[in-house]
């Protein structure tokens, strides 16, 4: 009976260690899996995000690819409208929204998408990607859109149920603002942010 206790022991003892050494390699292996996960999920996220011009994560914006971001995202928000340039047409939930987004900071930095934000102050020698960290509250878009003097700006506002955008060109010198709006779980969101002050 004895022997049976000892070699029982002696069983279980080997087994454990066995279990214990292959659940290090398992663990290891599965954590390089995790990580080759991980980064197979990044890449494709970044590729769907460039094809869906909406981006999971602003870490992925370098002051070399937010150029195109920019240009993506705004052709995004233009796709399939007319411009516009009667801001009395903007859609009354819109209006109410962005009310409050001029006026209450906290209400604004809550209203905007900064995981997907495409953000971006262009400078003569220097590109600042905007994120929580360095956002400055915004005024009065939708006032200097109808106070730009006409022969000097050709501002335009794009529009449906779920997306704003308004761009604001310069004659003969191109689009300096571009900022648009989205609507995301039934909520409006900013998601566009570009101001060019070169």
């Amino acid at each position: 009976m004895r022997k049976i206790i000892i070699i029982s022991i002696t069983i279980a003892l080997i087994a454990s260690g066995c279990g214990q050494s292959t659940k290090k390699q398992v663990t290891n292996e599965s954590s390089s899996v995790c990580q080759g996960d991980t980064l197979s999920k990044t890449e494709e996220n970044t590729e769907d995000s460039i094809a869906n011009t909406e981006l999971k994560e602003n870490k992925t914006l370098t002051r070399n690819n937010i150029w195109d971001f920019v240009n993506e995202k705004a052709e995004w928000f233009k796709k399939g409208l007319e411009p516009q340039k009667d801001i009395d047409l903007l859609p009354l939930d819109f209006k109410a929204f962005y009310e409050k987004f001029t006026t209450d900071s906290v209400f604004q930095i809550n209203n905007i998408q900064f995981d997907s934000l495409i953000g971006v102050i262009g400078e003569c020698d220097t590109t600042i990607i905007l994120n929580s960290k360095n956002w400055e509250i915004q005024t009065d878009i939708i006032n200097d859109f109808d106070k730009s003097p006409k022969e000097k700006w050709n501002n335009y506002f794009f529009f449906d149920s779920t997306r704003v955008y308004f761009e604001f060109e310069l004659i003969e010198i191109g689009v300096i603002y571009q900022f648009g709006f989205e609507k995301i779980n039934g909520k409006w969101k900013q998601t566009l942010s570009f101001v060019n002050v070169c």
